[in-house]
């Protein structure tokens, strides 16, 4: 009934716009009409609309539904895209998607391509997913190149739907791939597989496949634009969870270069808000602001899904962060955000943990942090949290329990030591222990490790979280009443946090300074 509904709006649109329509563009002709859109879709995909909606109506009644219809259809579903008319545009695959016994296994195939991508565009990465599958489906048992492609729109699909990648599926297409020279689908498997790995703590076998990716990805054959930045974008996840900061950030910049070279692709927003994590993460939080602000731009105020749903918690991180927003309502924030992490890990990697993070470290407010992080968790083994985000979760854990006085902060410190596979898993074992000294009472002794862990931060890339531990070793040192110690950590705390942006932990390094500490309570 849905596709019918389109077809009858389709025609209606048909016949006003051949009433309305001005004799001077390229004449009657469908062919021709059809090659000059082709001409101007990329620059101007409202005129190639309006002689795409000419030529179908010119077309002979009775090869209605042919090859030649379709393809029609086909070329106007991509010049709607195009111009941003993504309800109109998906309507059309859906019509076109159903001519299946009429089309080629590779027009099909790339017909359900965009309408997945169209799905993404749309916050429905759920219906992407399905899509994907069920035509991945359709082609089972039929060894092919667009089947491996699929299985590449099939993972990201999943990824951002918060499913697992199927591991069998991508070991079929990376064999496929490498048999039939398909360089790109290739890279796009083994960043999926890189990606994979790094979510579930492998780092050594995530560098492996990344490594592999990039190689190609540094050299890319002509491919489709928009192949290309979403193959992109899963490296520079990928890397940016392995804590390759550099290679990351040269990727997710040269997908968005290429992101709006062809035809239309959902890529743009997710790459602005993969580089405004990657920025948060090394400490640069006012380009991370910047990004975050762009994806939201592009999104829509009104944008639903996982992406839209990362960009404001990463948004709202950067605002608590340079001191635009107060924080006092930090763990009410994180509870909004982390509710939609439950579907997946990468959402609970990036938009689920930044505002956990900055109601932890700002918020004033320990006891719900503390109760939030145990329920976003699932629970103190933390089953719902990746294995490469657990030291971390840990450390937040030993944090919260410390300032709020909770016997278990040593419990949740000798967690952090243990759990395995973290790229940076030192560092945040040792601002753990800190925590829990200073929940001891042991202040002289905290001080030592949380200098240490602000050293591992700095070596491992993190300004943010260098400056957070200088800001807890500096009211330690003040609560020993070590003097000079304290006015040395401050000075620094606020050099780190300039540089980083950080202006909202350079504000609490300076109230420090004016204040005699009275308690335990990290900064």
């Amino acid at each position: 009934m849905g596709n019918e509904s389109a077809v009858h709006q389709e025609r209606v649109h048909l016949r006003r716009e051949r009433r309305d329509r001005s004799l001077d563009g390229p004449g009657e002709d469908p062919a021709i009409l059809a090659g000059a859109a082709e001409a101007v879709m990329k620059s101007a995909p409202e005129t190639a609309v309006c002689w795409l909606r000419a030529a179908l109506s010119a077309f002979p009644p009775e090869r209605r539904g042919d090859a030649g219809h379709i393809s029609l259809l086909d070329v106007l579903s991509r010049a709607l895209a195009l111009a941003g008319r993504l309800e109109e545009s998906r309507a059309l695959l859906r019509e076109i998607t159903g001519h299946a016994f009429r089309m080629p296994d590779a027009v099909r195939t790339s017909a359900v391509v965009r309408h997945a991508r169209i799905e993404c565009a749309l916050g429905n990465h759920g219906a992407a997913r399905t899509l994907l599958g069920a035509e991945l489906t359709r082609l089972d048992g039929t060894p092919s190149g667009p089947a491996a492609a699929l299985v590449v729109g099939h993972g990201i699909a999943s990824v951002l739907d918060g499913r697992d990648v199927e591991l069998p599926r991508l070991e079929t297409a990376l064999r496929l791939a490498r048999e039939n020279g398909d360089a790109i689908t290739e890279a796009g498997v083994l960043a999926l597989l890189g990606l994979r790995d790094a979510l579930a703590g492998r780092a050594e076998t995530a560098r492996d496949s990344l490594t592999e990716s990039a190689m190609i990805m540094d050299r890319p054959p002509e491919t489709e634009p928009a192949a290309l930045a979403e193959c992109l974008g899963v490296l520079g996840w990928g890397e940016t969870l392995a804590g390759r900061f550099t290679e990351a950030e040269r990727h997710l910049r040269l997908g968005l270069s290429v992101a709006g070279r062809g035809e239309f692709s959902y890529a743009e927003p997710v790459l602005l808000v993969a580089l405004s994590h990657l920025h948060l993460q090394v400490g640069t939080v006012t380009e991370a602001g910047r990004l975050a602000a762009e994806a939201r731009r592009l999104l829509g105020r009104t944008a639903r899904g996982p992406i839209a749903d990362l960009t404001r918690a990463l948004w709202s991180q950067c605002q608590a962060l340079t001191g635009e927003r107060t924080s006092a309502r930090g763990a009410g924030q994180a509870e909004r955000a982390v509710a939609p992490s439950r579907a997946g890990a990468l959402y609970l990697s990036v938009g689920g943990l930044a505002p956990l993070e900055a109601a932890v470290r700002l918020s004033g407010d320990p006891g719900p942090c503390l109760a939030l992080l145990l329920d976003a968790g699932g629970g103190a083994g933390l089953p719902a949290v990746p294995a490469s985000l657990r030291p971390l979760w840990y450390e937040l854990l030993a944090c919260a329990a410390a300032d709020a006085g909770d016997p278990r902060a040593s419990d949740w410190a000798e967690r952090a030591r243990n759990a395995p596979g973290a790229v940076f898993q030192d560092a945040h074992a040792v601002a753990a222990r800190a925590h829990a000294l200073r929940a001891c009472g042991d202040h002289p002794a905290a001080v030592g490790l949380y200098r240490r862990a602000a050293d591992l931060f700095r070596h491992s890339g993190f300004g943010n979280r260098q400056a957070w531990a200088l800001l807890s070793a500096a009211s330690c040192a003040a609560t020993a009443g070590r003097v000079e110690e304290t006015d040395m950590l401050i000075m620094l705390t606020q050099d780190v946090a300039r540089q980083s942006g950080a202006a909202g932990i350079g504000r609490r390094a300076g109230e420090l300074r004016l204040t005699t500490p009275v308690s335990s309570r990290s900064w």
